[in-house]
C-alpha cells in the first residue's frame, strides 16, 4: 500500500499540468470575497481598510494607526470602553490577514509585486514590535541625531531604554500596500481619453501646480500646501531617512519628540531641518510643542513655531500648549507662545481657559497685556497649517448621467481611483449644483465637510481634462448647499483638518431617541462619530446627569446656549409630541439641528430649535 502510494505521489509530480490562459479571466467572486473580508477587518471608527489594525487594550475592537493615535488614551469610541495608551498594541495576527488581502488583491488585478531587492523597504507584519525599546537608526541619520534613544516619558518622570549602535537591529521599513483599482471607461467616450498621463506625469502636473498654489481660505493666512503625493516611486534613501524620522516608541513618541523632552537644541534643530513633522502627536494627542513648554525650554519651543509648529494644537483633553505653560508657570515660554499667536481663550475638554489656569496675578497680566498686542488677523496668520500628503481618490453626488461619466473620464485620464461610496480614502467630492451654484444637502455632501474634503463643481472636471492638467480646486469649490447658501462649511471643514483641530462634535455626547427615516439612525450614528461626537446607549435623564463625564463642546462659541451643554438627545422632525427638557447640560433637539451645524460647520445656537 505504501509503494502504490509513493508510486502515485511520483506520477502526480511528474505529471504536467495544462496551462490556461488568465489574461481575460476576471475572478469577480473571488475579489468580492477579499472585499467583504477586508469590510469585516477595517478600522472600526473611519471604517477605512489599513494593512495595520491597533488594539487599544481592553476590548475588541481595532483600529487604524491613525485613529489609534487620535484616540490619546480616550475610552474605545465604539463601545466606550476605559483604554490606556500604554496599552495600545498592533494585532499582529488581523493585520497580517488585512495585508495579504492586499497583496490577493494585486494578483488577482495584475498589479506588480514587491521585488526581492525592496520587500526589506517595506513592512514586515512579524517584524513590528511594539515595544519601549529602540529601533536602530540610520547610519547616515546616526552622527545627526547625536545617537538619541527612543524613551517612554511621563511629565515628570522619564525612563530611558537604551540599545547599542554597533550592533543595530533589522529596520522596519512601515509601508502600506494601497490597492489601485482603475475604473475602466466604456468606448464611445471623447478622444482625449486615449491621450492618458502616466502616474509620474500626472505627479508632476499636480505637485508643480500646488508647489506655486497658495490657499485662499483666508487672504491673512499662511501659505496652503495641499500637493497630492501621486507618484508611486521615490529614492531609498530618502524613504529610508522618512522612516527614520517617523519611528516611535511604545508612547508613541518620535525622535524629535524625544530629542525636545532631553532638550536637545541642535538634535532639534537637525530634524526639522531634515523634515520631521512639528505636529506631530504621540499616542496621548501630546506634540513635540507640547513638550517643549511643559519642560520650560523656550529655545526648542521657538525653533518648532518657526517650523510650523501650531500654537493652538490641543492634546489630551484639549489642553493646548499654552495651557500646559501656565500651568508649568514657564512666563517665557507663555509670552512666545500668545506672540505667536496662541489663543488665551482656549478652552479644554473641562471648559478651562488659559486665564482661568493662570495661578497668579502676574501670570494673567503677562497673557492679557501679551495677547493685547495680538490682532485676529495676526492670530490666524500664525495658523499652522499642515501638509497633506494622500492619493487622490474621487467620488461623486447629484450628477447627471454626462457629469457622472465626465468624471470617470477624467479619473481614468490621470489614472486616479473613483469610487461609487464614501469611503475615508475619498480626496474629492464633486457635486451637481442648481443655477446659483450651489449643491443639494446629501449625505455625501456632510460627510465631506466633517471629513475635511475638497467638494467641487463639475465644472473642475472640465477644466482639468481641457488643460490636461490639474488646476487650482479653489475657484470651484461650493460656497454652500441649497439649505445653507453662504456658509463655506467645506473651507471651514479643511481649515479644521489642516489645523489639527478637533472634529466639531468633540466634546459632546447623543443619544438618538425613537426612529428615523432620513438620514437613518446608522447614517446619523455615523456623521456623529466622524465629527468626533460619542454616542449614548442609555437615554441620560435629569437626575442622573452627573454620571456622565462633565465635557465642553470644543467648538462651542462661549457666549452661546451651548456653552456648557454637551448631552444631546436627538429626535426626528416628524416627531408629533417632541419631548422638552429645561437644562444646562442637556438638550433635547430635532435632528435638523444636527444636519443644520454639519452644514454651516458649527454647533447652531439652540434657540430656533427647541419646541416648548
Amino acid at each position: 500500500m505504501s509503494e502504490f502510494i509513493m508510486m502515485g505521489t511520483m506520477s502526480a509530480q511528474s505529471q504536467v499540468l495544462p496551462q490556461f490562459p488568465l489574461d481575460n479571466v476576471k475572478f469577480s467572486r473571488t475579489i468580492s470575497a477579499l472585499d467583504s473580508l477586508r469590510n469585516f477587518i477595517q478600522c472600526c471608527k473611519c471604517a477605512e481598510s489599513s494593512t495595520e489594525l491597533f488594539s487599544l487594550g481592553q476590548c475588541e475592537h481595532r483600529f487604524c494607526r491613525n485613529c489609534a493615535e487620535s484616540n490619546g488614551g480616550k475610552p474605545c469610541p465604539v463601545c466606550d470602553m476605559p483604554a490606556y495608551a500604554t496599552l495600545a498594541h498592533i494585532d499582529k495576527q488581523l493585520s497580517s490577514i488585512s495585508q495579504l488581502c492586499f497583496q490577493m488583491s494585486n494578483i488577482l488585478e495584475g498589479l506588480p509585486l514587491l521585488s526581492e531587492e525592496n520587500k526589506d523597504n517595506h513592512l514586515t507584519l512579524g517584524d513590528v514590535q511594539c515595544t519601549n525599546t529602540m529601533q536602530a537608526l540610520n547610519p547616515s541619520h546616526a552622527d545627526k541625531c547625536n545617537n538619541i534613544e527612543l524613551i517612554s516619558s511621563n511629565n515628570n518622570k522619564t525612563s530611558v531604554h537604551k540599545s547599542t549602535l554597533n550592533n543595530p537591529t533589522k529596520e522596519v521599513k512601515e509601508t502600506k500596500l494601497v490597492k489601485k483599482r482603475g475604473k475602466h471607461i466604456k468606448d464611445g467616450l471623447t478622444s482625449c481619453q486615449t491621450k492618458k498621463l502616466s502616474p509620474q506625469a500626472a505627479a508632476s502636473s499636480y505637485n508643480k501646480l500646488s508647489s506655486s498654489f497658495v490657499g485662499k481660505l483666508d487672504e491673512s493666512t499662511s501659505e496652503l500646501d495641499t500637493s497630492i503625493d501621486v507618484t508611486p516611486n521615490k529614492s531609498k534613501n530618502s524613504g529610508r531617512r522618512k522612516s527614520n524620522l517617523m519611528k516611535r516608541n511604545a508612547k508613541g513618541e518620535t525622535l524629535l519628540q524625544v530629542a525636545t523632552i532631553k532638550a536637545n537644541v541642535e538634535t532639534v534643530k537637525s530634524l526639522l531641518e531634515e523634515g520631521a513633522n512639528p505636529n506631530v502627536k504621540d499616542y496621548a494627542g501630546w506634540t513635540p510643542l507640547h513638550e517643549a513648554v511643559n519642560h520650560g525650554n523656550s529655545a526648542i519651543a521657538r525653533l518648532l513655531i518657526q517650523h510650523g509648529a501650531s500654537v493652538n494644537a490641543p492634546g489630551l483633553n484639549n489642553d493646548t500648549p499654552l495651557h500646559d505653560a501656565v500651568s508649568n508657570y514657564h512666563r517665557d515660554c507663555i509670552q512666545l507662545l500668545v506672540s505667536a499667536g496662541a489663543n488665551i481663550w482656549a478652552r479644554n475638554l473641562q471648559g478651562q481657559t488659559p486665564v482661568d489656569l493662570a495661578q497668579s496675578d502676574e501670570l494673567k497680566q503677562i497673557l492679557l497685556t501679551s495677547s493685547s498686542t495680538i490682532s485676529e488677523k495676526q492670530s490666524v496668520h500664525n495658523a499652522s497649517l499642515v501638509k497633506e500628503t494622500q492619493k487622490l481618490c474621487f467620488t461623486g453626488t447629484a450628477l447627471s448621467k454626462d457629469k457622472q461619466k465626465l468624471l470617470e473620464v477624467v479619473a481614468n485620464f490621470f489614472n486616479v481611483k473613483f469610487v461609487d461610496n464614501f469611503t475615508a480614502e475619498v480626496t474629492h467630492l464633486i457635486t451637481g449644483v442648481n443655477g446659483e451654484g450651489r449643491c443639494p444637502r446629501t449625505l455625501k455632501y456632510l460627510t465631506a465637510i466633517l471629513g475635511g474634503k475638497w467638494v467641487l463643481k463639475s465644472e473642475w472636471l472640465s477644466s482639468c481634462l481641457e488643460s490636461q492638467t490639474f488646476v487650482a480646486e479653489d475657484d470651484f469649490e461650493i460656497p454652500g448647499c441649497s439649505t445653507h447658501p453662504d456658509s463655506k462649511s467645506a473651507q471651514k471643514g479643511r481649515l479644521n483638518k489642516y489645523q489639527q483641530l478637533p472634529g466639531l462634535f468633540d466634546g459632546c455626547q447623543f443619544y438618538f431617541l425613537g426612529k428615523f427615516s432620513h438620514p437613518s439612525r446608522e447614517e446619523l450614528i455615523g456623521l456623529v462619530k466622524l465629527g468626533g461626537g460619542a454616542i449614548l446607549t442609555r437615554e441620560p435623564r435629569l437626575h442622573n446627569l452627573d454620571d456622565y463625564p462633565y465635557t465642553i463642546p470644543y467648538h462651542a462659541v462661549e457666549t452661546s446656549t451651548l456653552a456648557d451643554c454637551s448631552i444631546f438627545v436627538l429626535f426626528d422632525d416628524s416627531c408629533p409630541n417632541p419631548p422638552y427638557v429645561e437644562a444646562q447640560r442637556m438638550s433635547y433637539l430635532p435632528v435638523s439641528w444636527l444636519l443644520d451645524s454639519i452644514a454651516t460647520f458649527s454647533l447652531m445656537d439652540k434657540t430656533n430649535y427647541v419646541k416648548k
